[in-house]
């Protein structure tokens, strides 16, 4: 949880969306009936740890506003992967662009502000998905967000 906390600042500078109004009570229903420990961050977003393996974990966010495709709601659930103080390279974004074309769900997404950037792996799900996908979801974020911050920077800071 204390690393959490620390990323929480962090995220506020890069958050991919703007900040919930409120915390929609549909996801503290499903969390708490999927059993997740979670915490709201300051943007009413819902902040899970998730334990990764090898004495590394990963947060993941569950994002309170959804956003509908024709009749079908979404939400975002997304991990922060790197922060990199300077433009990617192009091995890099080749390197995420291969790893979004290879993923079965999710993709990896970036985002700038001002000369800093930041790597999120990123699936948008239907919102109204049954609890046991949601599970599945939230474990490959994490699992996809904490191997490439593994691979990229040898830390286990998210």
């Amino acid at each position: 949880m204390k690393r959490t906390l620390l990323l929480l600042p962090l995220l506020g500078l890069l958050w991919p969306l703007q900040a919930s109004e409120q915390a929609d009570p549909r996801v503290k229903t499903l969390l708490e009936k999927c059993k997740l420990a979670y915490e709201l961050d300051k943007d009413n977003d819902y902040a899970l740890p998730f334990d990764v393996g090898d004495e590394r974990s990963q947060t993941v966010f569950v994002v309170s506003d959804t956003f509908a495709v024709g009749e079908t709601e979404y939400r975002e659930v997304v991990s922060l992967g790197a922060v990199f103080k300077k433009p990617l390279s192009a091995a890099l974004a080749e390197k995420l662009l291969l790893a979004s074309g290879e993923s079965p769900l999710g993709a990896w997404k970036m985002v700038k502000d001002g000369d800093t950037r930041a790597i999120f792996f990123t699936v948008k799900v239907p919102a109204n998905a049954a609890p046991n996908t949601w599970v599945k979801v939230i474990e490959g974020v994490a699992v996809q967000a904490d191997a490439m911050e593994k691979e990229l920077t040898g830390e286990d800071e998210n």
